[in-house]
């Protein structure tokens, strides 16, 4: 028994000379290849390193700003100094307005040398990312213009992408009016319906031109990419150390748990997965059009174009007079008050509150020069309320004047205490 530990011992000892012999010009510093471009006969995959600021949601802007974002911005610069190569997108300027104006000439002449040569880009650019489901255009066109007055000024230049990869819901304003005719050339999102999700995935339609106002054809058009899955790396690949199916990436061969070339090919599993639902990057000329030539075949055997049916409206009135019909009518048409609703889904994500309505009373309508735009009721118990007047002045004899609203008529059995304005992005 004891001869055969010793020669055990022995033997392990002898491997572990070997090993550290065999270690020796392998261990230490590694330098890797970190270069952009494509590498011909290689999977190539771009990463988008970026950080998504909400500017208030579960905690206020100012307690985000000191817990969070300050740390993102500073480490952001740091380490986009450290190597060349590495590059960050950002979006939220009202979190970037914050932290420039407390930065010392110094480092703000590095930050605008990272913008110049494109380490760091700022995409959407607005003051923040705004939802497009609930929000008025204005509010939208308000907060984007903002945020690029910021960016021009201080970097003279103007974001190329939109980045809308947390808002719920998407409309033809944000790809057409915020999107092409601001000069973007793509815009990018990730929350949709999980059943619109699995289709495109099933069909590779996540990437298309979308098309959103067919009055001015392709001038309004722009290359639009939803995302396969969240806006999260792949599972696995979080790099947090409270992420319980995190595995770092041990890259030192004397380590036993060594497992370089097991994590290269996790993650060229989980991008070869990501890549079967989408398309080449292409313009095929057709995007969101792609439904709209869609046939209806019975057993492959008669194949007929789809049917749609729809309502025309045609006015006619006296040189001048069509606004009335324009506005007042086109509201009730087009601008109906809708509620959407999606089948539920246990993995998708849901609101940590219920909305409330507030009860207005039914007996009393607003002038019909006036548009309703939001009615919420706060936490507080107040009443946040948008009205919108639907005439420019001079346009109607009788309908481009002041518009008058009684408030107690209109919340009646409410008692009101104070009336307070505020700004259009009061919610």
């Amino acid at each position: 028994m004891g001869t055969s530990i010793t020669i055990a011992s022995f033997l392990l000892f002898i491997l572990h000379m070997v090993c550290s012999i065999g270690g020796i010009g392998v261990d230490g510093y590694l330098k890797y290849n970190t270069g952009g471009g494509i590498v011909e006969g290689k999977l190539n995959v771009p990463l988008v390193p970026h950080s998504h600021d909400d500017v208030g949601w579960l905690k206020t802007i100012d307690q985000y700003y000191g817990a969070c974002v300050e740390n993102v911005l500073d480490s952001v610069v740091m380490s986009l100094r450290r190597d060349p190569n590495r590059k960050f997108v950002f979006a939220e300027m009202a979190f970037f307005n914050r932290w420039w104006i407390r930065q010392s000439p110094e480092i703000q002449e590095e930050v605008r040398n990272l913008v110049a040569s494109g380490q760091l880009e700022f995409v959407n650019g607005g003051w923040c990312m705004h939802d497009e489901a609930t929000c008025h255009y204005i509010d939208m066109i308000d907060q984007i213009t903002l945020g690029h007055q910021l960016i021009k000024n201080e970097f003279n230049i103007t974001p190329r992408a939109g980045w809308q990869i947390d808002p719920f819901g998407h409309s033809a304003v944000q790809a057409y009016l915020l999107g092409a005719e601001v000069g973007f050339d793509s815009v990018h999102f990730a929350r949709i319906d999980y059943q619109d999700r699995a289709k495109r995935k099933e069909d590779k339609a996540l990437e298309v031109i979308w098309r959103a106002l067919r009055t001015f054809g392709s001038s309004s058009q722009i290359f639009t990419n939803a995302f396969p899955v969240h806006y999260s790396p792949p599972t696995g690949f979080h790099f947090e150390v409270d992420d319980e199916f995190f595995v770092p990436v041990l890259d030192d061969p004397l380590i036993f748990d060594f497992n370089v070339d097991i994590r290269v090919n996790d993650f060229i599993n989980a991008a070869i997965t990501q890549l079967q639902d989408q398309r080449l990057l292409y313009d095929d000329c057709r995007g969101v059009g792609e439904s709209l030539d869609e046939t209806v075949c019975v057993e492959r055997l008669k194949c007929e174009g789809l049917t749609v049916r729809g309502n025309y409206y045609l006015g006619i009135h006296k040189n001048g007079d069509g606004s009335r019909w324009r506005r007042t009518t086109g509201q009730e048409i087009y601008s109906p008050l809708v509620l959407a609703f999606g089948h539920e889904n246990q993995e998708e994500w849901k609101a940590p509150h219920i909305t409330k309505a507030t009860i207005t009373n039914p007996n009393y309508s607003l002038p019909p020069n006036v548009a309703l735009i939001t009615l919420q009721e706060l936490d507080n118990g107040g009443v946040l309320l948008c009205l919108a007047h639907l005439y420019e002045a001079g346009e109607d004899a009788d309908y481009s004047t002041i518009a008058k609203v009684q408030l107690k008529e209109m919340f009646a059995g409410k008692r009101i205490k104070a009336i307070k304005e505020t700004s259009l992005s009061a919610n």
